[in-house]
C-alpha cells in the first residue's frame, strides 16, 4: 500500500511539472512573432555575443584554396519578450525552444565557399533562461574561401579567416561582438596533416558602399602549419635520388654506351614527379611554391649533366680522329685537375719525340750495316760513275745488296706503320684520360652544386627566420 501511494505522488509531481512547463511554453509563445527584431525600441541594437570552437580541421585544398573545418558556434543575446517569473511556473529558470520558432540572428559566413551551407548548419534548439537570456549553440562543417601562401611548400604555414556577420542589419540593429574564448579548443581533434598553432578571433567593422552604416564581423583566424613528413618520403626524397643517380653517370665508363640513356630516363622521371606537384597547386603566378622551385632546379641540374656527359663522351671518342691533345689541355687535366680528383695518371712520350726516336734508330741501324759491310757498297769510280761489275762475285754482291735494300725498306715501312698504329692509340688514350679526368670533376662539382643548392632551396623558410 505504502508503495503505491508513492507512486501516485511521483506521477502526480510529474504531470504537474510537465503542465507547467507546457504553460509556460504556451505563455512564452503566445503572440511571439520569430520574424521581428525583438528589440525594446527600433533604435537600439541587440548585443549579440559570439564565440567559435574549433573541433576539428577536416581538409585543405590547396588547388581551389578552400579549407574545410567543423566547429561549434554558440550565439548569446537577450529577449526582453522571454522573460517570466520562476515563481509562477515552479521554479522554471530554463526552457528549451525549437529552432524556428524564436527569433535569432542571421549571422552568416561571409566567405563561405559551400553551395549547401544551410544544410551543414544542424539546427539545434534554443536555450532561454526566466531572464530573456537566450542560447544556441549549434555546430556544422564550414567551407571557406582561403587564399593560401604556398612559397614554402610543404613547408608552409597559412592563415585562413572565417568571416561572420549578419547579412541584413547594420551595426545599429545588431551589434556583434566576441568574448575571446575561440582560443580554447578543448574538444579540438589533432589532424593527421596539420598542426593547430593557435584560434584567435576579433572584433572588425568595414563599410560597404550601398549603406553609410557600419558593419561590424567577427574574424576568426585559424593558424596551421604544414606536418611535411609524408611529403618528404613521397615527393623529396625520390627527387633526390633521382638527381643522385643522374649525376652518377659521370662514373659510369664511357664504353658502356648508357651514359645518356640513364640521365635522359632520370630527367623523365623528375619531370613525372614535377607534374604530380603540379597538379595540387593552384594556378597562381603569384609565387612559385618552394618544391616546384626545387624540381625545376633538379631537372635543370639534371640536363646540364646530360649535356656534359655527351661533351665528355665526345672527348672519349676524339682520339679517333688521331688528333693530339693541345698541351694546354694536358697541362689542365692531368697536372691540375688529376691531383685534386686523386687520379693517377700514366706518364706517356710525348707524341713528336716517340716518332724521332723510331726514326733515328731505323736511321742508325741502316748506316752501322752498311759501315760493317764495306763491300756491299757500290764502287765509284773518279767520274763519279759506278762500275760495271766483271765478275760473278760481284754481280751476286750487288744482287744480295738489291734484294737487302728492298727488304730493309719494307720492314722500315712496317715498323712505321706500326709505330703510327702506336702513336694513334697513345693519342686515343690519352684523350680518354682526359675524359675521365672531366667526368670525374662534373662529378664531384654536381655534387657539391646539388647538394647546396637543396639545402639552400628546402631550408630557405628556416634561413629567413634565422636572418
Amino acid at each position: 500500500m505504502f508503495f503505491v501511494v508513492y507512486f501516485i505522488f511521483i506521477l502526480f509531481n510529474l504531470v504537474s511539472c510537465f503542465d507547467t512547463t507546457v504553460r509556460l511554453y504556451r505563455d512564452l509563445l503566445n503572440d511571439y512573432e520569430p520574424d521581428v527584431r525583438p528589440s525594446i525600441r527600433h533604435d537600439m541594437p541587440i548585443n549579440v555575443i559570439f564565440s567559435f570552437s574549433l573541433t576539428q580541421i577536416i581538409d585543405v585544398d590547396e588547388k581551389n584554396q578552400i579549407i574545410t573545418t567543423n566547429g561549434w558556434i554558440n550565439q548569446k543575446w537577450n529577449d526582453y519578450k522571454l522573460v517570466w517569473n520562476p515563481r509562477k511556473y515552479d521554479n522554471i529558470t530554463k526552457i528549451h525552444i525549437a529552432f524556428d520558432k524564436l527569433w535569432k540572428p542571421d549571422i552568416v559566413l561571409y566567405n563561405n565557399a559551400d553551395s549547401e551551407y544551410t544544410k551543414s548548419i544542424l539546427s539545434t534548439d534554443l536555450i532561454v533562461d526566466y531572464q530573456g537570456n537566450v542560447t544556441w549553440i549549434s555546430t556544422g562543417i564550414f567551407k571557406s574561401s582561403c587564399p593560401l601562401d604556398v612559397r614554402y611548400y610543404p613547408f608552409d604555414s597559412q592563415n585562413c579567416y572565417l568571416k561572420f556577420a549578419s547579412w541584413a542589419y547594420d551595426g545599429t540593429k545588431i551589434d556583434i561582438s566576441t568574448n575571446n574564448n575561440s582560443g580554447v579548443q578543448s574538444y579540438y581533434i589533432t589532424s593527421t596533416e596539420w598542426h593547430l598553432n593557435m584560434v584567435k578571433s576579433e572584433k572588425q567593422t568595414t563599410f560597404y558602399s550601398c549603406c553609410e552604416e557600419a558593419y561590424p564581423y567577427i574574424d576568426i583566424m585559424i593558424s596551421i602549419q604544414r606536418r611535411p613528413l609524408f611529403y618528404i618520403f613521397n615527393l623529396i626524397l625520390p627527387c633526390v635520388l633521382i638527381s643522385i643517380i643522374a649525376l652518377l653517370g659521370f662514373y659510369m665508363p664511357s664504353d658502356s654506351g648508357e651514359k645518356v640513356t640513364l640521365g635522359i630516363t632520370s630527367l623523365l622521371s623528375t619531370t613525372v614527379f614535377l607534374m604530380l606537384v603540379a597538379e595540387g597547386m593552384p594556378p597562381t603566378s603569384e609565387a612559385l611554391p618552394l618544391i616546384g622551385i626545387y624540381y625545376g632546379v633538379t631537372i635543370f641540374i639534371v640536363s646540364l649533366a646530360t649535356t656534359m656527359t655527351v661533351f665528355t663522351l665526345n672527348i672519349h671518342h676524339y682520339g679517333i680522329q688521331g688528333k693530339e691533345v693541345p698541351l694546354i689541355i694536358q697541362c689542365i687535366a692531368f697536372k691540375f685537375l688529376a691531383p685534386i680528383m686523386l687520379l693517377r695518371i700514366n706518364k706517356y712520350h710525348s707524341i713528336t719525340s716517340h716518332v724521332d726516336w723510331l726514326y733515328n734508330k731505323y736511321k742508325k741501324e741502316e748506316e752501322e750495316l752498311l759501315e760493317d759491310r764495306p763491300f756491299l757498297k757500290p764502287k765509284i769510280n773518279n767520274n763519279n760513275t759506278s762500275e760495271t761489275p766483271t765478275t760473278d762475285d760481284e754481280k751476286c754482291q750487288n744482287d744480295f745488296l738489291f734484294v737487302l735494300e728492298k727488304l730493309h725498306t719494307t720492314m722500315e715501312r712496317n715498323e712505321f706503320r706500326l709505330a703510327e698504329k702506336d702513336i694513334r692509340n697513345t693519342r686515343k688514350l690519352e684523350w680518354q684520360q682526359v675524359a675521365l679526368v672531366l667526368d670525374r670533376f662534373f662529378l664531384i662539382i654536381f655534387i657539391l652544386g646539388t647538394l647546396i643548392i637543396s639545402m639552400a632551396i628546402l631550408f630557405k623558410r628556416q634561413i629567413e627566420l634565422l636572418f
